[in-house]
């Protein structure tokens, strides 16, 4: 791309449509290289998503081997876009299971992203998260809601089961 300003009205169409994919190219940027890149560009294809929803089975494949290896390059990514092989691995369905969970508690994204991809915690959070555990097995009141099924005392309680299976990290 050249810095210097050219005036669209001295050139032909073919110069002003050469031009404009350059600067939309530099716009742009390259275009990301990568297997879930490649699997949104598939799908937003709507010839594509077309014959896929139709049920066409070259389509179908196509699609298959671009979720299997987006899958296979980015698990966490590939759960959280809810997009997974056909049929995926028994970790995949046990990541994509532990989401859907984590989402009926109404827990926030990032924390389910956290837990499926098995993020680091600290000493200091898991501590935290024992003390507020001991705290809350302690009242009578708490402990009668979470054993009668109560949806909020529920998803207290797998919050801080989640912070204390989390993997330890150095000290943030």
């Amino acid at each position: 791309m050249t810095d210097t300003p050219v005036d669209p009205f001295l050139l032909s169409p073919e110069q002003a449509a050469a031009k404009l994919a350059e600067l939309s190219a530099a716009y742009r940027g390259p275009p990301a290289d990568n297997e879930q890149a490649r699997l949104d560009a598939f799908y937003s294809d709507p010839e594509k998503r077309q014959k896929l929803e139709a049920g066409d089975g070259a389509t179908r494949r196509e699609f298959d081997a671009l979720a299997q290896a987006a899958a296979e390059a980015d698990p966490t990514a590939a759960v959280m876009a809810g997009v997974l092989p056909e049929v995926p691995s028994s970790d995949l369905r046990e990541m994509s299971e532990l989401a859907s969970y984590l989402r009926d508690l109404g827990m926030s994204e990032s924390l389910v992203k956290e837990t499926i991809s098995n993020q680091e915690t600290t000493q200091e959070i898991r501590d935290a998260a024992v003390n507020w555990e001991k705290q809350h097995l302690s009242n009578e009141e708490f402990v009668k809601r979470y054993l009668n099924g109560d949806i909020e005392a529920r998803r207290l309680m797998t919050a801080c089961a989640i912070v204390k299976t989390q993997p330890i990290g150095k000290s943030k």
